[in-house]
């Protein structure tokens, strides 16, 4: 059986032996959703937070396995750390570039596509969307596609959550695709329709 899986938003710097402890939503649904007791195991997996773009740099793929030690209130779950890991790079990277659909399609489809494998997301505000995300509507919407792909990634116990960037138009996603500096070789892409 796996471990049960938590967010923490800083796991950067941590070693094992060292005591950290997850507050907020996850401490939360650790401590009084899951009853999660002393001597229990649990699996950390660092995740992006407010600031995604460090996290795609530096801490990708980091995660702890970790031995609780106390729980403090409601929500706050005090681990103490027995490994650190990170998992490495896939290869080859999946990027899926999602059409805006109308209603909740959309964090099916990143839902489904995280479980799947892919490693980032890219909203994409096509001429014949007929939902349209303007500059007031794009932040919540990517803010929704996030914390799918992190909640998909905690239920198939991927330590690498995928990144949701967007919303790009057509040409901005055509002169997005022909930066080869942003791609380790030639990209393949596939287009399905």
């Amino acid at each position: 059986m796996s471990l049960p899986a938590f967010l923490h938003p800083n796991l950067a710097g941590v070693a094992a032996g060292d005591v950290i402890s997850l507050t907020g939503p996850e401490g939360r649904h650790a401590v009084t959703v899951k009853r999660t007791a002393p001597g229990e195991q649990v699996l950390l997996i660092h995740s992006p937070g407010e600031n995604a773009e460090a996290y795609f740099r530096e801490h990708e793929g980091l995660y702890v396995e970790a031995t609780v030690q106390e729980t403090a209130g409601k929500d706050e779950l005090i681990v103490r750390v027995d490994t650190v890991g990170q998992t490495p790079a896939p290869n080859p990277r999946v990027t899926v570039v999602q059409a805006i659909p109308k209603s909740e399609r959309s964090e099916l489809a990143i839902d489904l596509a995280t479980q799947a494998g892919a490693d980032e997301f890219i909203a994409w505000q096509s001429d014949r969307c007929i939902a349209k995300w303007d500059a007031k509507k794009a932040p919540k919407a990517l803010q929704k596609w996030q914390a799918q792909a992190e909640s998909a990634a905690k239920q198939s116990r991927r330590t690498r959550i995928p990144h949701v960037s967007g919303p790009l138009t057509t040409p901005q996603l055509v002169q997005y695709l022909q930066q080869s500096e942003k791609f380790d070789s030639t990209p393949l892409i596939y287009v399905l329709h």
